[in-house]
């Protein structure tokens, strides 16, 4: 018996059994189009509740979905048995899969509570526990360990369901919401230890706590910076308003810079797989902030390459900083668009000659690579400056000859973010809504067959086809561009180039999941075989055999 069990669904809980075309909706992130990476707050719940004394396991049922054909959640779930089971509902695409999940739990495990989490549940917190009764507990916040910690309390029978901060329940046909945790300025008791989670999977259940599909072949440790956001960007999910109104956090909390410097040298302990440092650094300190954390890594030995995020051009103390953290240092940043006009309306305050300044610096300094993302589909954008943009990228390797700079376009899919300003005043943005409520999600993503008829958009400055073929034509442009400069090898863009082609004549047909439309993986992420990162090639030996095991027993 475990007391916590925390299941990742899929987007749509049968996409293995429906052809679909699934298209560019998950270009330009690790997971496949069924989304099939769970969230950062797996780890720290579980790590938190491991601490604790509890005994809890991730179980990424996507990602076993995508890996095997045979494995069935149900046949899975009758082997197991826990206190509590637990589903995130993180993201808004995870809609149908969550709630899917949710009610077959409740199907096999009966009386056992079933707990959703997560910011798309904390907004929809009221007509999910209306709605849907094999949902027991919603949990509101974007900080919840404590407060799971004291649900599993009261299950065991200690403690008063009005006590546990941030849960909706129901009590005598009513749904009640208890006030969320207010946010700590310090987020350093939330501390992860990524080797100790690490052994723990292994003697676990490897397979189980699988970060994506894809993780044996491209993988990618991360750590959480802060929680909250000065930015409220239109579209955005994450944003300072949706923080406010739904979460209870009216401020940035972050880990200081010595406490994710433990978090990236645990991955670095027991692997050299690249990490991710989520969120910009200038919102929590900026160069001083830089410095502590690049002082630790380096003083420590940090040998592993190491991805940066800036949400506005950061300056050239800041670069000077991090690019000492290691001897492969990325850059991300997203314009969004090339139109600077368009860029504020946005929310992105900065214009080209910042973003060109910003260039320049990284490029001088010797980057790795500087990654810049830009989106189709965004506020008032029409076709023509949609595709317009390989002009001014083209323009940007004229100036910048032998550099790493690489651009990634995608579609603004599946959906504008709940909570958003887009998605409160879409009129306001030039949008139309085709889904508001959390039904109305559910049965969109239930009865597309295409990931055009999922938007839950429309825009009155471009036409969801446009934006289908404005972002396909702009990958294909991007492609040959970076091609010409030799940012990206020729065969490689030849082979994606054909994809691209392929599916713009099929668009009835369906596209696999393990397919990237616009950007090749290879381009996005490097290709790396996880065993020969491990510190201790022997554990690779046993990640083999569950993974053996895992195919004989499903």
């Amino acid at each position: 018996m475990i007391d916590l069990l925390l299941v990742h669904p899929p987007s749509y809980y049968y996409f293995r059994e429906e052809k679909r075309v699934y298209g560019p909706i998950a270009d330009v992130v690790p997971s496949s189009p069924v989304f099939d990476m769970y969230p950062y707050g797996f780890f720290s719940i579980t790590y938190y509740l491991l601490k604790k004394g509890y005994k809890a396991r991730i179980h990424n049922a996507a990602a076993l979905m995508v890996l095997d054909e045979s494995y069935r959640f149900e046949d899975y779930l009758r082997d197991i048995d826990a206190k509590l089971y637990g589903v995130d509902l993180h993201w808004l695409p995870h809609a149908h899969g969550a709630l899917e999940v949710a009610k077959i739990l409740k199907k096999i495990k009966g009386e056992v509570p079933v707990v959703l989490g997560g910011l798309s549940a904390s907004i929809f917190w009221a007509e999910i526990l209306t709605k849907y009764d094999f949902v027991d507990y919603v949990l509101v916040g974007d900080t919840t360990e404590k407060s799971i910690e004291k649900l599993i309390m009261y299950i065991e029978g200690k403690g008063r369901l009005e006590d546990i901060e941030g849960l909706a329940y129901r009590e005598e046909g009513r749904v009640k919401l208890n006030p969320p945790r207010k946010p700590e300025p310090l987020l350093n008791e939330y501390k992860i230890d990524f080797n100790y989670l690490y052994k723990y999977a292994l003697t676990d259940d490897p397979l189980s706590f699988t970060p994506f599909s894809s993780f044996m072949n491209n993988p990618i440790g991360a750590v959480l910076v802060f929680k909250g956001c000065l930015y409220s960007c239109a579209t955005c999910g994450g944003g300072r308003n949706i923080y406010m109104e739904y979460l209870g956090r009216d401020r940035v909390s972050f880990k200081t810079p010595d406490v994710v410097a433990d978090e990236i040298l645990s991955i670095n302990s027991w692997s050299r797989i690249p990490v991710f440092v989520i969120g910009d650094l200038q919102l929590v300190g900026g160069e001083k902030y830089a410095e502590a954390l690049v002082k630790e890594l380096r003083e420590n030995g940090f040998d592993a390459p190491i991805y940066f995020e800036f949400f506005y051009p950061p300056p050239l103390g800041l670069l000077e900083k991090i690019i000492k953290a290691s001897h492969t240092v990325y850059l991300q940043l997203s314009p969004e668009t090339q139109d600077e006009l368009l860029r504020i309306k946005f929310g992105r305050h900065f214009n080209n000659t910042l973003l060109e300044k910003f260039i320049e610096r990284a490029h001088k300094l010797g980057f790795s690579r500087i990654d810049l993302y830009f989106m189709h589909g965004i506020p008032f954008q029409t076709m023509d400056v949609a595709l317009k943009l390989p002009r001014y990228v083209e323009n940007l390797y004229d100036q910048y000859k032998n550099s790493r700079i690489d651009v990634f376009v995608s579609p603004l899919a599946p959906f504008i973010d709940p909570g958003s300003p887009a998605f409160k005043y879409p009129f306001l943005y030039g949008y139309k809504l085709k889904a508001k409520t959390l039904s109305e999600h559910v049965d969109l993503i239930s009865r597309s067959r295409t990931w055009v008829e999922m938007l839950n958009y429309e825009s009155y400055y471009m036409s969801n086809t446009e934006l289908a073929i404005a972002t396909a034509k702009t990958g294909l442009e991007l492609l040959k561009i970076k091609a010409r400069y030799g940012i990206i090898d020729e065969d490689i863009a030849k082979k994606q180039i054909e994809v691209i082609e392929n599916y713009l004549e099929s668009q009835g047909e369906t596209i696999g999941i393990d397919k990237k439309i616009i950007v090749p993986f290879e381009e996005l992420y490097e290709t790396l075989d996880l065993g020969k990162l491990l510190r201790d090639p022997d554990e690779i030996s046993k990640i083999l055999i569950n993974i053996t095991r895992f195919g004989e027993n499903n």
